[in-house]
Parts: structure tokens; sequence; C-alpha cells
């Protein structure tokens, strides 16, 4: 998840150059090193998408937990790791965030996998791809889904090269992995807490 901030926006004046700044960014620019990367962090709440990786050569090892910005990965032999010590040829991996919306909202959502995965909302299985196909696909789906949080879950399962990305879109516009079109007033992706209760309520 780790929502990215969004461009600046800059008065453009009739010769194309900007003409005002947003005052915040002046007060940024100026501020030592030290503080600056203070702000930066406290702006950025870090990755949201929690990763759980699996390996199937070794069921009884520990899974690899670890957070990433993105819910858009692949592998192949340039990427042969799907975590530290876990082959991408053969694992399984759960990812999941909370998603916190201010209003009801219908919101496209699309997964798409070359492998077997679910996508899941609030524990109900929303959109699957079963296993069987070689290449990837895709499956997509209109969810109303209403004001407070909500847990986004994807399942994946790997028996080879595979990939996985979770899209959406918030604003009418074509989807997107997330965070990167999740910057729109009112919703935000943020981590989850304990597997029992990953998502608390506001």
């Amino acid at each position: 998840m780790s929502v990215q901030g969004r461009e600046t926006e800059a008065e453009i004046g009739s010769n194309g150059a900007a003409c005002r700044s947003p005052r915040w960014m002046a007060t940024i620019a100026i501020l030592p090193a030290s503080l600056w990367f203070l702000a930066a962090t406290v702006l950025d709440p870090g990755p949201a998408w929690r990763a759980r990786y699996m390996s199937a050569t070794d069921p009884q090892a520990a899974p690899v937990v670890r957070f990433e910005r993105q819910l858009s990965q692949y592998w192949n032999k340039q990427n042969a790791l799907a975590a530290p010590g876990i082959d991408a040829r053969a694992f399984s991996a759960r990812f999941d965030a909370c998603l916190a919306l201010d209003r009801a909202r219908d919101i496209p959502f699309m997964l798409v996998a070359q492998g077997e995965a679910r996508f899941s909302v609030d524990g109900q299985a929303k959109l699957t791809l079963p296993e069987g196909a070689s290449e990837r696909r895709t499956r997509g789906e209109v969810l109303r889904l209403e004001a407070g949080v909500h847990h986004l879950e994807v399942e994946l399962t790997s028996r080879g090269w595979s990939s996985v990305a979770l899209l959406a879109s918030f604003d009418g516009k074509a989807p997107m992995p997330f965070p990167k079109n999740d910057e729109v007033d009112g919703v935000s992706l943020v981590k989850p807490g304990t597997q029992e209760r990953p998502c608390s309520r506001p």
C-alpha cells in the first residue's frame, strides 16, 4: 500500500513559467535535511500491503512476512525468488491491507494473475482465477463497498513462473495497481493489524 502524494499544481502564467507554488512547499524547502526527512516520514505512512510468502517445497518452514507498497508482482528467471529463500516457481502467498472509505462507493476491481488466485473483501471471495491455464488471466467486477474500513485479501498459488496484481479505480479512471490511484479524498490504504483482527473499525 504508502499513499503517494499528489503532484503539486503550480499556477502557470502566459509565458509558461510557474508563477506561484503552494506555501507549504516553500516552507519544506528551507527545512534542515534532518527535519525534512522527519516530515517526509510522517507524511508517508509506508507500505500498506502485508505479504506472507510460503514455500511449497518446504511446507514446514516459517512464512516470510514483509510489507510492500503495491500488489503488483511478477516472477521470472531474472526475478527467481518470491522472497528470501523461497523459489518463485513453487510457493503460495497471501497479501492483505485495509481500505478505508469515507462514504459508500461503487469500485471497479480487477484481479490479474498467472497462477491460481482469489480476491476477498471482508472474508468473502469476490474474484477467482482457477488453476489450469499457463497464461496471465483477468477477472473484474464492480463492487459496492459501504463507508468504513474493509479488509482486502489476495491469495496466490504458484506452480511455475507467475504474477499477481490487484487493480481498482476510485475516481472513474482506468483501474490501476494500488496505491497509485487512491490519491482520492476520502480513500486510504493502511496496514492491517493482527491476523485475528486485521482491520479495526473506527
